[in-house]
């Protein structure tokens, strides 16, 4: 059970594989009961696609409980995050939100996972697709297929999620979960009460950032000591506590929100972040320094806090010659072309102004990437794009 949560897939896959042929005694059978309710939503859809393809006839009406409950928390969250965005905008709201993406991502999933199981799971997945479509008689078949092979209010919890607009999203879910009066201490409340750690951690986060330390209490016993330092953190850069705030080294969450920020490191959740966050450093550059000089190797890469610098490639042939070839500002990366290929640095990078960046060495780089494959595969989609970008020009 506990592989269902590892950050590699291949883990979790062969986790899933396993409990799918194991032969549950009574006791084995109600933890996996009682994990249906407290696992957290990555840990859930591994855990119902195990169970779904044993087949367990008496096993099932609990697995579509699971599910409908999953669904009614999902349609939760989002008139949740609707509210936090419209009565708290903000970089940490937006963090939460992207965290219960992620939530409501792996509920559908296993949701689908299910009804492919209990159909064809090819059949599912056109299905859903149709749910989708503004055809709204391709929408109703749709939903009369599903039911065939699931039940109308599973169908129904589900609708909600798959709307691509945000407004009609929120509509539908409070129409489904009926609840219409979200504020922001409740909306907060409900997502500190997730079982995603990570979620839970975000919500805080959130609370924090409004100055409503008081909602921390419905946060677990176990929190309480990163939650302390994420608002320790945060009070102190604002002024809360009386402390100076000018050139202050950047908090863990706002090191977090730098990354998120920065194309290279968009894509990632929150815990993925986080141990970035937790090694990458701060330096500064002084106005007319030599961040990277042309034809060096590089141990590191960057990314922008502020200040500008200047991208300039010299001629090896013609001596005290460059040409300028971009300027580089706010939440932009650089060097992590010779980081990954371990070639000698193609260009020279100058601050034009005094600079603060955060830099993330390359034995840190090569052990993240080890722990999580999914930041490997987004570098290989940013490097892939500037590489049709270049040809293209």
């Amino acid at each position: 059970l506990a592989s269902l949560g590892d950050p590699d897939p291949d883990v979790v896959e062969a986790a899933v594989t396993v409990l799918g042929q194991c032969v549950l005694s009574p006791p084995h059978r109600e933890r996996v009961v009682e994990a249906l309710d407290t696992r957290p939503p990555k840990e859930w859809e591994g855990l119902v696609g195990a169970m779904a393809v044993q087949e367990d006839q008496d096993l099932l009406p609990q697995l579509m409980e699971s599910c409908r409950q999953r669904l009614l928390e999902a349609n939760r969250y989002l008139v949740a995050v609707g509210t936090l965005k419209r009565e708290a905008p903000g970089s940490a709201t937006d963090l939460l939100a992207d965290q219960l993406e992620l939530e409501l991502t792996a509920v559908q999933s296993g949701v689908t996972r299910l009804l492919g199981d209990l159909g064809d799971a090819a059949v599912v997945d056109d299905l859903i697709e149709r749910l989708g479509a503004e055809d709204e008689e391709a929408r109703e078949n749709a939903i009369e297929l599903l039911e065939n092979i699931g039940d109308r209010s599973l169908m129904e919890f589900l609708l909600p999620t798959l709307a691509d607009d945000e407004e009609e999203r929120e509509r539908l879910a409070g129409e489904i979960c009926g609840w219409r009066d979200a504020t922001t201490e409740s909306a907060l409340t409900l997502t500190m009460e997730s079982p995603d750690t990570w979620t839970q951690l975000a919500a805080a986060w959130t609370a924090v950032s409004l100055g409503r330390r008081d909602l921390l209490s419905a946060l677990p016993d176990e929190l309480a000591g990163p939650v302390e330092e994420i608002a320790g953190e945060t009070e102190a850069k604002r002024g809360d506590t009386g402390m100076a705030t000018q050139d202050q080294p950047l908090t863990s969450m706002e090191k977090i929100m730098f990354l998120k920020e920065s194309s290279f490191f968009a894509a990632l959740p929150l815990e993925e972040l986080y141990h970035i966050a937790l090694s990458i450093q701060e330096e500064s550059a002084r106005e007319g320094s030599v961040v990277i000089k042309q034809g060096t190797r590089g141990g590191k890469m960057y990314i922008v806090v502020e200040g500008e610098l200047e991208v300039s490639r010299s001629d090896p042939d013609v001596e005290g010659e460059s040409q300028r070839i971009t300027v580089l500002g706010e939440n932009q990366v650089f060097g992590d072309m010779a980081l990954l290929d371990d070639e000698p640095r193609s260009a020279s990078v100058i601050a034009l102004q005094d600079c603060r960046l955060l830099s993330l060495q390359r034995s840190d780089l090569e052990r993240i990437l080890r722990r999580y494959s999914s930041i490997a595969f987004n570098m290989m989609r940013i490097l892939s794009s500037r590489l049709r970008d270049i040809m293209a020009a």
